[in-house]
């Protein structure tokens, strides 16, 4: 199943778009994103959500996309989009280990993200 099916599956399912608090959302992880980034498994990544040290809206988006940036067990900063099902429920369709660019989105200064990942 594509990437866009398995979005518009879960759309049409759930028709309300109202944000709820990222941290208390059941949080759905497509396959996919374990498909593409097999160091991660799901536990790890709820983990890493629940545990998450900063969420955002990405501006613009619709329906919301919620960016975050956590630690999973395995003490590796983890980057993680989902996006927002409305009634608690979220989508995760990316994870991957923390990059430059999406600390940067997050507002991270240079020097903050050189302490976080180093000089990549």
């Amino acid at each position: 199943m594509s990437f866009v099916h398995e979005i518009s599956k879960l759309i049409s399912a759930n028709k309300a778009w109202a944000s709820n608090q990222p941290f208390d959302a059941d949080v759905e992880i497509l396959p996919r994103v374990i498909e593409r980034h097999p160091q991660f498994n799901a536990d790890d990544l709820r983990s890493a959500w629940r545990h998450a040290w900063k969420m955002m809206t990405r501006i613009g988006t619709d329906p919301p996309q919620i960016m975050a940036v956590g630690y999973d067990p395995h003490g590796r900063l983890v980057e993680m989009i989902a996006i927002d099902l409305g009634n608690g429920r979220l989508a995760m369709y990316h994870a991957n280990n923390a990059q430059k660019k999406f600390l940067h989105e997050m507002g991270f200064s240079e020097r903050r993200i050189r302490t976080l990942i180093g000089r990549r």
